[in-house]
């Protein structure tokens, strides 16, 4: 049997199954925005609450907190990491956060979210 058509075979069946890699890369800006907003807009899966836990525990638990999220297939998550008011060091867990989020090779997009769902004390991230 020809190779070829089995590949175009293959493809046919498989065509939604796996996306295209360069699918991103071939988007138009407007379509990249649309992506973007409907993200933010979507409300987080799971949640992760920081307070109390010492620098060391909290980035434990943020590393397992987004593996455990990535393999239940979750898309966007919420980590609440305080304000940092109450410690002399100031936003110490904030630092523990971002140092994690920029370390993750699933972790991708992230951001503040508005003042009703955690404001500046939280970080909301899509997982890849």
């Amino acid at each position: 049997m020809d190779f070829n058509l089995i590949l175009e075979q293959w493809e046919k069946n498989n065509k939604n199954k796996y996306p295209d890699k360069d699918a991103e890369k071939n988007r138009s800006d407007s379509e990249r925005a649309v992506n973007i907003t409907l993200f933010r807009k979507m409300r987080p899966q799971a949640e992760l609450d920081l307070h109390g836990l010492k620098a060391a525990e909290a980035e434990t638990a943020v590393w397992k907190f987004l593996t455990e999220s990535r393999t239940k297939g979750l898309t966007k998550v919420q980590i609440i990491h305080g304000k940092g008011i109450h410690s002399s060091d100031g936003g110490v867990l904030k630092n523990v956060v971002d140092n994690v989020l920029k370390e993750c090779p699933f972790a991708g997009m992230s951001g503040i979210p508005d003042n009703r769902n955690g404001g500046s004390g939280s970080r909301w991230v899509i997982l890849k």
